[in-house]
């Protein structure tokens, strides 16, 4: 028999160490509740909502939170106010959310990357140097 306690969800925020980076590790943030089943007490997964890297850049922090932000809006219908303050509250103690001043000096960087990016465009297609012979190069001194 399952017993389900859809107001008590919990945050399980599980921590990993990737194979390919053993020196950095992944924080995954997972949304579950509390669930009885055959009176033992287990997990039930309610919503996948998002991993980063501890040591990920400000740029990808932003993004992070702000796919937990949407995420857990579309779980409003699940979700008590007060429980989606209660998850990002836990949520921040693991992955600091940026602040107002962290987003504007990340837009004026976006604003500064993309001005040099047009400015680089407008410069059209890069010259070749010199005729392009139709003779093959023979890298590796074989002929």
């Amino acid at each position: 028999m399952t017993s389900y306690d859809a107001r008590n969800p919990t945050l399980y925020v599980k921590g990993e160490k990737p194979k390919a980076l053993p020196e950095d590790g992944i924080s995954m943030a997972v949304l579950v509740e509390s669930v009885r089943v055959d009176g033992k007490p287990q997990q039930r997964h309610i919503a996948y909502l998002g991993s980063i890297a501890d040591s990920a850049p400000l740029m990808v922090r932003i993004r992070f939170w702000d796919k937990i932000t949407e995420r857990l809006d579309r779980l409003a219908d699940r979700l008590s106010t007060a429980e989606h303050k209660k998850i990002e509250k836990a949520l921040s103690a693991r992955v600091p959310r940026p602040t107002a001043a962290q987003r504007k000096q990340n837009e004026a960087r976006k604003a500064k990357i993309a001005a040099g990016l047009e400015a680089y465009l407008a410069l059209g297609e890069p010259r070749r140097s010199g005729p392009v012979s139709g003779k093959v190069l023979n890298v590796r001194g074989l002929t």
